[in-house]
């Protein structure tokens, strides 16, 4: 499934959202339309006899399981579009939402490992330059593992660094393990005004049943 090509489309119909559940419901809107596809919202999945997850998106199609999980991380912005207005504030707390993005990332490997599902989709959208922007040499931070910016490479076990604070790890002590092997790659979603706060990218990860795949255009797995 061209991940890829379903976000281009809805882009031009829908360059911003209000919230994450607004982009799920726009998104697997526009993958029904696009893709002809079988869609669920918030599947749960039982990963062993203890944990379950609810999938924000699960597709059926060509005979394919496809689980994706989404996210959706703004800074402060004020748009308009279509008469509608977007009043969003700033979500901050980046070291978490990195966290939780691998988190994520790490669910869908599990799925895929298990034969719960055959693919699976991270896609994740914000404005927010601190996601996405190398911060180039840096003193050791608590989140600095979880990195998730352009051309980070990621694999294996990721922890928080020694002096994070218990608040800050609060509900997310457990390292994130990641079976593949990921280099990041991000792209343009939408553009609403000339200033940072205005560019919306896209990060897509793939991980795929029977191996690792580049996904053109966004992330690439080897």
């Amino acid at each position: 499934m061209n991940i890829q090509s379903v976000l281009n489309s809805l882009s031009r119909k829908r360059p911003i959202f209000h919230n994450e559940a607004d982009f799920q419901h726009a998104l697997a809107w526009e993958l029904r339309e696009q893709c002809d596809c079988k869609i669920r919202l918030e599947r749960r999945m039982d990963l062993d006899s203890k944990r379950r997850a609810y999938l924000d998106i699960w597709i059926e199609w060509n005979g394919r399981r496809i689980a994706v999980e989404l996210k959706y991380k703004m800074s402060a912005i004020e748009h308009s579009f279509e008469d509608e207005t977007f009043s969003l504030l700033n979500q901050g707390a980046q070291d978490i939402g990195r966290y939780d993005v691998l988190k994520d990332l790490q669910r869908l490997e599990q799925m895929v490992r298990q034969g719960l599902a055959d693919e699976g989709h991270l896609v994740f959208l914000t404005n927010d330059a601190s996601y996405y922007s190398n911060p180039g040499i840096e003193k050791t931070t608590a989140d600095r593992e979880f990195r998730i910016h352009e051309g980070r490479h990621i694999s294996g076990t990721l922890r928080w660094s020694d002096n994070t604070g218990k608040g800050t790890m609060k509900g997310r002590e457990e390292p994130i393990v990641l079976q593949g092997e990921y280099i990041f790659r991000w792209q343009p979603y939408s553009q609403l005004n000339d200033r940072p706060s205005g560019i919306i990218n896209a990060l897509v990860v793939v991980y795929c049943h029977i191996g690792w795949r580049r996904n053109p255009g966004f992330s690439s797995l080897h």
